[in-house]
Parts: structure tokens; sequence; C-alpha cells
């Protein structure tokens, strides 16, 4: 992808819970996206993301925004709460 000048959003790179595939993987993401990190409390797995000052989305559908959002803002994490039915409508942190 590099060689042909495109850039790569990881996605759910947390969700395996292992923490040295989510160090493998960063050098070669542009940044990553993930779901409900803090439903599921793998939001610490994102942190060489964020050391490498690269962008993390986080898509949450279950938790009100006061559960997440201070959160995700303190971790410069771009959270956005979703519709659980992904039926419209969405709420971003900041």
């Amino acid at each position: 992808m590099h060689s042909l000048g495109l850039g790569w959003i990881a996605k759910n790179l947390d969700d395996t819970g292992n923490a040295s595939f989510v160090n493998h993987l960063e050098p070669m993401a542009q940044g990553i996206i993930t779901e409900q990190c803090n439903q599921y409390h793998t939001c610490s797995l994102l942190r060489p993301f964020e050391a490498a000052g690269k962008w993390i989305g986080n898509a949450e559908y279950s938790l009100t925004q006061a559960q997440f959002c201070p959160k995700d803002n303190a971790a410069n994490i771009n959270g956005i709460l979703f519709n659980v039915n992904l039926d419209g409508g969405r709420k971003p942190c900041r």
C-alpha cells in the first residue's frame, strides 16, 4: 500500500487482546479505528498509536458519552457515540 502512495488505517487491532500484535502493526499504519474499547476495556492496547502521535478513532454503541468521552478526550482518542442500530445519528465527543 505504501509503495502505491496509500495510507492504512488499522481496525480493531485491540480485539485480539494481544499488545504485541498492536505494537508490531503500529509502525505500518497511519492511524487506527476501534470499536467499543471502553466497553471492553481494551483502549490501553492502543497506547503505541497514542505514543506515536497517530490518529485514533473509537466508536461506542452502548455506553453513554459521560461514560467514555472524558477518557477518550484525555487519551486524545476521537470518540463518537453511534446509535446501536446504526440507522443514523452520531454524537462525537469533541
